[in-house]
């Protein structure tokens, strides 16, 4: 642990583009994440931060954007004042995905990934934005951790990987195309047009929570009596209308997120198709 605080520092001691403040806020961060988690390498991380350069552009669309060719991380500051966003927040969300290589990756991920760092982002550092960064994508997070091990999606993430993430979901009957579409789901979830995605999302987690279900019950894992407790605490990971999302995050405009109808019809079908599984037949 000692050691990778140690790196890190001396990493952003020795960029010469942030003022003393600046370094000492960002060695906070650090220092967190290195305690948090010892047990990962950060050393794409440290020669990011050894030379990353930090500008005000309010020109562009989102609160920040990241360059990675370039290493510059740009910030709309006019609109993270607008919308009174937690800035340190905000800077820890893109040191993760830079920790993440995200921005070196193929795009397919790119969603999933930045539910991740808000998650992770969110245990380190309460945001206290008025709007919640990366709402949809951190809620869809959430309810995906009832599926595969948190502990999973940690390690995937930190270590620039989704093996893991699929071995475990093949483990339960969930192939790499059931993944692939909720990739894609999570890739178009901030998309200000109208759209289903976040609905869609959840609908395949619902089929994906399933079939884990269906494979416990088959196992002997859990038994039939533990079918209502385990569906009422996966349904609270669930959003099944617009005012449920307007509750959660009131500062937020989800006049575009449609299909949220179709949740819970999905959620009650799956828990009659786990009630009448025979368990001496196995599960596809």
């Amino acid at each position: 642990m000692e050691d990778n605080i140690k790196y890190l520092r001396n990493c952003i001691k020795e960029n010469n583009n942030f003022g003393e403040p600046f370094k000492c806020n960002v060695a906070t961060l650090t220092d967190e994440l290195a305690m948090l988690y010892p047990q990962y390498d950060y050393k794409n991380l440290g020669f990011k931060l050894s030379n990353l350069n930090v500008t005000i552009d309010n020109s562009i669309e989102n609160y920040s954007i990241y360059d990675d060719k370039n290493n510059r991380l740009k910030l709309n500051i006019g609109k993270i004042f607008e919308d009174r966003i937690d800035l340190q927040h905000l800077f820890l969300n893109e040191m993760l995905l830079i920790q993440n290589k995200s921005y070196e990756k193929n795009e397919i991920s790119k969603g999933f990934s930045i539910g991740v760092s808000e998650a992770i982002a969110s245990t380190m550092n309460n945001d206290e934005s008025m709007k919640k960064l990366n709402a949809l994508n951190y809620t869809a997070i959430s309810a995906f951790s009832k599926i595969v091990d948190p502990e999973i999606i940690l390690n995937g993430f930190m270590n620039n990987t989704m093996e893991d993430i699929v071995t475990s979901l093949e483990e339960k009957g969930i192939d790499k195309e059931e993944f692939g579409k909720l990739l894609n789901c999570f890739n178009n979830m901030n998309n200000k047009e109208p759209n289903t995605s976040f609905a869609e999302a959840q609908k395949i987690i619902i089929n994906m929570y399933k079939k884990t279900i269906q494979n416990d019950l088959t196992n002997g894992k859990i038994s039939f009596e533990d079918l209502k407790n385990k569906f009422d605490e996966f349904s609270q990971m669930l959003i099944f209308n617009n005012s449920e999302l307007m509750l959660l995050y009131p500062f937020i405009d989800f006049t575009n997120v449609n299909g949220l109808d179709d949740v819970k019809p999905t959620l009650d079908a799956s828990i009659v198709d786990c009630e009448i599984i025979d368990v001496n037949v196995p599960t596809k």
